[in-house]
């Protein structure tokens, strides 16, 4: 479901600062795809991510469109996810 992706995207951010994350995805037996689809999560704006994730403010995309922000400088994010 949506909710434990996004529960996943939130270990992901504790995860980059504790241990490699693709060893803690490994040991959740994930998919490789499901994997590399979250590690592009990695490179939202931290604001994005900060709204997402700790404050859990409901997104207007689908996970797999944020894969997709991803790719766009910070500034122009927010108002793709959220908008």
């Amino acid at each position: 479901t949506g909710g434990r992706r996004l529960g996943h995207a939130g270990q992901l951010c504790r995860w980059t600062h504790d241990v490699n994350p693709t060893q803690a995805f490994c040991n959740k037996a994930l998919s490789d795809r499901y994997v590399s689809r979250l590690l592009r999560l990695a490179w939202l704006a931290p604001d994005v991510l900060e709204r997402l994730v700790m404050r859990r403010e409901p997104c207007a995309i689908s996970l797999y469109d944020l894969c997709f922000v991803a790719s766009l400088p910070w500034d122009e994010q927010p108002a793709r996810v959220f908008d």
